[in-house]
């Protein structure tokens, strides 16, 4: 058999190489004490947006529908407290942390990343994670700096935009199925405690663990039975050719208020949400970085 020439091969083992530059370099940038504490502060922020929408779903349960139970609805409810400007310029900075983070994980692989993040489509959903928490960051320097807007859902604005597209209505179907099935991912992710490998259990106190278990498996389970929802209603939407049915986190969560047992399907979500964002905090204290 004839062998390959060099010229051939020479291409692929360039990129191959310029790839593992990259890791190393996004590893000696990982390897920075600042880089890890701006990490931290970023998943303490998540955990907080968490509470905060979590918070808002049980206001909601009480028949106060004056904010949305969602990221944007959270980081305008900090606002609108004492001091609150200045906490939603710190969530920012936590924000963009967190998101850098995640990009740095997409590319370093798993030594800044345990888990699942050392496969490809663990880097991809690290990414992805990376480029949303960007996204929010600049959202609230919008809303710090008065630019924001609220009106209107931005969700089925676009999935309108979307399904006027040739083969529109397949893509945001497509869209739908990936997220449901990513929601129906973390709930079993979750039930298996997946997570555990995320921590470093020699700092974990032992009393801690349990509660940092429970608070992970049912958070997790809960958050993504609303992942799920998301994706379910923009396939709904697909379907049907209505926009107006797809709706992000606060508006898929309101949706809950109209169905039977409503109520108890918001307060369930409500806990979830708060044990989730318990979860986010202890694992920005105790993660592995």
């Amino acid at each position: 058999m004839t062998a390959t020439p060099d010229w051939l091969r020479r291409p692929g083992r360039h990129a191959r190489d310029a790839g593992r530059e990259t890791e190393k370099r996004a590893g000696r940038v990982g390897d920075n004490v600042w880089v890890e504490r701006l990490a931290r502060w970023g998943l303490a922020s998540r955990g907080l947006v968490y509470l905060v929408v979590a918070a808002l779903t049980a206001e909601l349960a009480t028949g106060n529908r004056s904010r949305q139970p969602s990221g944007k609805g959270a980081v305008e409810a900090i606002a609108s407290q004492p001091l609150g400007m200045g906490l939603v310029v710190l969530l920012a900075v936590g924000f963009l942390a967190y998101g850098g983070w995640r990009i740095l994980v997409a590319v370093a692989g798993p030594r800044y990343g345990p888990g699942e993040e050392d496969r490809p489509l663990g880097r991809a959903r690290a990414a992805g994670q990376g480029v949303l928490y960007v996204v929010l960051a600049a959202g609230s320097v919008l809303l710090v700096s008065g630019a924001a807007t609220t009106t209107g859902s931005g969700t089925a604005r676009l999935v309108a935009t979307v399904l006027r597209w040739p083969a529109g209505g397949i893509a945001v179907a497509l869209v739908g199925a990936a997220i449901g099935v990513g929601g129906v991912a973390m709930a079993v992710s979750a039930v298996r405690e997946k997570f555990v490998q995320s921590f470093d259990r020699s700092e974990v106190p032992f009393s801690l663990w349990r509660p940092i278990i429970v608070s992970g498996v049912a958070g997790g389970v809960l958050r993504g039975a609303v992942f799920a929802l998301i994706g379910g209603l923009l396939v709904d939407a697909a379907v049907t050719g209505v926009p107006g049915k797809a709706h992000g986190l606060g508006g898929s969560i309101v949706t809950l208020a109209g169905q039977p047992y409503g109520l108890l399907l918001l307060f369930a979500v409500s806990a979830g949400l708060a044990l989730y964002g318990v979860f986010c905090v202890a694992l920005a204290r105790y993660r592995k970085m």
